[in-house]
């Protein structure tokens, strides 16, 4: 079984329906059989809940956003949003319509539900077919994304046009705040792991206090950006500045830190190798969140074995 796709849910329908839910006089999701099926046999085609649907939303071929214009669809290209139909007894508007078509996350549950297919053998109603897990840390958006704020200045950071007409916030900048934090609070200095290091800006801050420093992360492209920096110093990067508008910049190493004392390895953060224990402090910032079961790591890291 599977869900719908976008083409079998158009099959569904009859052409027919005229439901509607005035003044609200349903409040909440009814039974799927609580209206007349339509002239079909289907039931519950539209107005109950959103349906969700195998196909994930894309761009026609040929799409691409304009320059002048950084199109608020593009960013859901990324094969993480799914197609919802049907509509929900609360939708008005454009949103109850026929037309009506939409994208989300598979978190998103409000007024949504499901209608499984079954294809026959030799006899398929789409091509639908399962995908792979497409991970968005691998892009190199993303790289550029976590350079910045790891590398970037702080000029480099806030638009100047903004900055001559907005007073931006005073605010740390959260990987130098973590190894501030851990060099204030920690007793030892020998060795620390940061598991999610991303480009290892924390890293090499700790380097300059700590002996040995262990940076961790899912992520293949992160590891590799940060074993670059530890073995050049510098790595170029671009930022996204609007449309296809781009400003090359350059991460940069203090010269001044001991790029030999830390070491970078890909790993997952709920499973990671036994060698890995002993430390005298353990970070996870702005990771715990990303984890499927965060407990896993918390436990694996408490005592002697982190």
């Amino acid at each position: 079984y599977r869900l719908l796709t976008e083409a079998e849910h158009h099959m569904l329908r009859d052409g027919k329906e005229y439901l509607s839910n005035n003044g609200l006089r349903n409040g909440s999701e009814v039974g799927v059989t609580h209206s007349p099926a339509n002239d079909k046999g289907f039931y519950d085609v539209f107005g109950n809940v959103w349906q969700w649907c195998e196909d994930h939303f894309h761009p026609l071929e040929g799409s691409t956003p304009h320059v002048y214009y950084d199109d608020f669809s593009v960013p859901c290209y990324d094969g993480q949003h799914q197609i919802i139909l049907g509509g929900s007894f609360i939708s008005t508007g454009d949103e109850a319509s026929i037309w009506a078509r939409f994208h989300f996350r598979p978190h998103f549950t409000q007024h949504a539900g499901i209608r499984i297919a079954r294809s026959e053998y030799g006899n398929p109603a789409c091509d639908a077919h399962q995908i792979g897990n497409i991970n968005s840390y691998e892009t190199q958006d993303m790289l550029d994304t976590y350079l910045l704020m790891h590398w970037g200045e702080k000029h480099q950071r806030f638009d100047p046009l903004l900055a001559a007409h907005i007073a931006f916030p005073q605010v740390a900048e959260l990987p130098i705040a973590c190894a501030e934090l851990v060099k204030r609070f920690t007793v030892g200095k020998e060795r620390v792991i940061d598991l999610g290091c991303a480009v290892g800006r924390t890293a090499f801050e700790l380097a300059t206090t700590f002996s040995e420093v262990v940076g961790i992360d899912y992520s293949d492209k992160f590891i590799d950006a940060a074993q670059h920096l530890q073995k050049y110093g510098t790595l170029e990067y671009t930022r996204k500045d609007q449309g296809m508008q781009r400003t090359a910049l350059t991460a940069i190493v203090d010269p001044s830190i001991d790029r030999h004392r830390i070491r970078f390895e890909v790993g997952d953060a709920c499973s990671l190798p036994l060698y890995l224990k002993d430390f005298d402090a353990v970070i996870l910032a702005n990771v715990l969140c990303r984890l499927p079961k965060p407990s896993i790591c918390l436990e694996r890291m408490q005592g002697n074995n982190g």
